[in-house]
């Protein structure tokens, strides 16, 4: 293990490996899917990342893709669930292939999803969706300032995370995290700071 003088708290965050619904192009959400062998195989490649320090704790959202990939990636710890780590709800839209998607809903999914808002659908907004999450930053602020935490989560919050940080709203435009990609934020002295995006 490299050895670091731990004088601040970082999370690295990492999105989940390929699921299932990754692998067939499908929108999950809340609908729980597993990993493919490929998503493993993406674990196994945080596992390389991370084991370059010694985490103290390991957070995950409630959902089973994030859940494997941190028992993989971090097999010696157990991760504690955080439900403000899931994904966006998207409601009927989970698991609906995109010519269902478009046939159905084609006239007005377009401003859905440039303004993040599916609460049409049964789903979330984009206030939502980030209330939790800042909800969850800030929980981190109070952590103990000499801890290494891996946090698996997922495509949305991780956007939400970043825009948090830089105090603006960012958009997959801006920051595109791909499976198995882990982007390092550290805080310290009251103000966060994005570190390693290792795999925007």
């Amino acid at each position: 293990k490299e050895s670091v003088e731990k004088r601040f708290m970082r999370l690295y965050v990492v999105r989940h490996g390929e699921s299932e619904a990754n692998e067939k192009g499908l929108w999950a959400g809340w609908h729980d899917v597993s990993l493919t062998e490929k998503g493993m195989k993406d674990a196994e490649g945080v596992k390389r990342i991370l084991s370059r320090y010694h985490m103290d704790k390991v957070y995950s959202s409630s959902l089973k893709r994030a859940k494997e990939t941190a028992r993989l990636a971090v097999p010696y710890l157990e991760a504690e669930v955080w439900h403000e780590l899931d994904e966006q709800k998207l409601g009927v839209l989970e698991m609906m292939g995109k010519e269902e998607r478009d046939s159905r809903y084609g006239s007005i999914l377009p401003s859905c999803m440039d303004s993040r808002d599916f609460s049409f659908f049964g789903g979330e907004d984009r206030d939502t969706v980030q209330k939790r999450i800042w909800s969850f930053m800030k929980e981190m602020e109070s952590e103990d300032p000499d801890v290494f935490i891996a946090v698996f989560t997922h495509f949305w919050p991780m956007i939400e995370m970043v825009s948090y940080v830089l105090g603006r709203n960012v958009g997959a435009d801006y920051v595109f995290p791909k499976n198995g990609s882990v982007i390092l934020f550290d805080f310290r002295y009251g103000k966060w700071r994005i570190e390693d995006p290792f795999s925007f």
